[in-house]
């Protein structure tokens, strides 16, 4: 009897253990297929697209270039497979250099700085424009300051020196009756030179739509608005400029940055105007609501899908700027444009 029950007890430790056994099996067996499963599923499930990256820079805290600001916050460069970085640069002078440097893929600036970047032996083109020049733009002053007259021997803040505000106001200031070399020309961003004309420390500055109200509400005086101005009226206002090595070596990138733009055109104009309160805080530093209703209103009617240059605008502007730099009489107008990829971009996005 007591071997009997010695060996059913045998029998039965031998059985915990093979049942333990078979416990640790399945539980190996399972994690096994857990891992198995889960790098499975990895290596099978579709991966989202990689985005491109690129970096836009901009020179002038204005809503004119708002098509860029809505493409970037309201997801449009990613629609079209972009990771883009866009970044403030104090002045098309600073932005040029990033650009030559490689720093910044496109640049948004004026027509002269790519006029006086190409003298300089850099093959930098324009690939697009932002628009024409806009109603409310113009240069303001301190209330004692009457008329253009005044401004002889006066001091007016412009966003950088030789950039494009500066080389249009030289420009209208000629056509208005004053010699632009009696007038001192200082570079000022648009808050600086806006808290600078309320201090009574500056005589006058370019004023862009984003500060019209507020400039009209502080009792400035606005000498003239650069629309007004017939002989200015077919003057590009901004372009979206690139190395052409960049162009040439990022073609996919290039086209798909310019349908992103030109898809922002009716986003803009449908945008309710509270959506554009953060934007502005954002990249243009203004939450005035009223303010900024005008600017998206004055902007918004320049903004067209079809941002191609036209060459025979490009060439006013410039042959306009030669009398105050005469090297401009050398340069190849066509040489600095190229609308292949916008011309392709809008193909694409059936605009015509």
């Amino acid at each position: 009897m007591k071997h009997i029950k010695s060996g059913f007890l045998t029998l039965n430790n031998n059985v915990r253990a093979i049942t333990k056994m078979q416990f640790i099996l399945v539980v190996i067996l399972v994690i096994v297929a857990g891992v198995i499963g889960y790098y499975a599923g990895v290596w099978t499930a579709p991966k989202p697209p990689m985005l491109k990256e690129i970096t836009i820079a901009y020179g002038a805290q204005t809503l004119s270039w708002g098509l860029t600001y809505v493409a970037k916050e309201k997801g449009i460069f990613e629609k079209y497979g972009l990771d883009a970085r866009v970044i403030f640069l104090a002045g098309d002078t600073v932005v040029m250099p990033a650009v030559i440097a490689g720093s910044v893929d496109v640049g948004i600036g004026g027509l002269p700085i790519v006029a006086s970047t190409r003298l300089k032996g850099e093959d930098v083109i324009c690939i697009g424009i932002t628009n024409y020049v806009p109603k409310g733009t113009g240069v303001w002053a301190r209330p004692e300051i009457k008329s253009v007259q005044d401004l002889k021997g006066k001091v007016i803040a412009v966003p950088s020196i030789g950039g494009h505000i500066h080389s249009i106001t030289r420009a209208a200031l000629r056509i208005l009756g004053v010699n632009p070399d009696e007038v001192k020309f200082i570079k000022m961003t648009y808050a600086e030179a806006y808290a600078a004309l309320k201090e009574g420390k500056l005589d006058a500055s370019y004023v862009s739509n984003d500060y019209y109200l507020l400039c009209q509400r502080a009792g400035f005086n606005k000498l003239f608005e650069y629309g007004d101005i017939p002989e200015l009226r077919r003057v590009i206002w901004g372009t979206y400029y690139a190395k052409r090595s960049w162009v040439e070596a990022n073609k996919g990138t290039v086209v798909a940055f310019l349908k992103a733009i030109i898809e922002a055109v009716d986003v803009f104009k449908d945008m309710p105007e509270d959506e554009f309160l953060p934007i502005s805080e954002k990249y243009v530093g203004i939450t005035d609501l009223e303010a900024i209703r005008v600017a998206v209103k004055n902007y918004g009617a320049t903004f067209a899908k079809d941002i191609r240059v036209v060459v025979s605008d490009a060439k006013y502007f410039i042959d306009m700027l030669t009398e105050f730099v005469p090297e401009y009489k050398d340069l190849d107008v066509n040489r600095m444009i190229e609308n292949t990829y916008v011309e392709q971009a809008m193909k694409e996005l059936g605009v015509t």
